[in-house]
């Protein structure tokens, strides 16, 4: 309209953590560190330079600091990570990456399995994490656990210049 597009539509995804309709255990074994530890490990993963990963996770999370990380390492190289917030009895689910030439064996579940078994095991009762509409397989990922679209957004800009 007027020269504005909508893109990049995102959705928030939400569930109970007492109903997960996968189970929270997988037998690819993954880390849980703290996140300062966490940070410097997943920065080339999550493509962005080690000193910016602090400003970045706490702008995804809304809080400087995190509660739990999750990596999984193949050859000394971390392939697949998260990051868990938690926030009374809510837990977010963030940075959620698999390197491209891992996907489709199991990683990404197997790192939001150990995150949503964190978060229970801390006291959470709902789990949300937000992603792109257009991210097929990561959707269906989700879905698995038994994730259901709480609300969607997306951004506006002007024709041609969508970021």
């Amino acid at each position: 309209r007027n020269g504005w597009a909508a893109f990049e539509r995102t959705l928030v995804l939400r569930c109970s953590l007492a109903e997960l309709a996968e189970s929270p255990h997988s037998n690819e074994p993954v880390t849980i560190i703290d996140p300062p530890a966490w940070e410097p490990l997943v920065a080339e993963l999550l493509d962005i330079a080690p000193d910016a990963l602090p400003r970045f996770i706490e702008r995804a999370t809304g809080y400087p600091l995190p509660h739990a990380g999750a990596l999984i390492r193949r050859d000394g190289e971390v392939v697949a990570c998260g990051v868990l917030k938690l926030e009374d009895d809510h837990a977010g689910l963030f940075a959620l990456k698999t390197a491209a030439a891992w996907r489709g064996r199991g990683l990404g579940r197997a790192v939001v399995a150990a995150l949503l078994g964190e978060a229970r095991r801390r006291g959470a009762a709902t789990a949300y994490l937000q992603v792109t509409a257009d991210n097929g397989p990561a959707l269906a990922l989700y879905r698995r656990f038994g994730f259901i679209t709480a609300y969607e957004y997306w951004y506006r800009g002007r024709e041609g210049e969508q970021h």
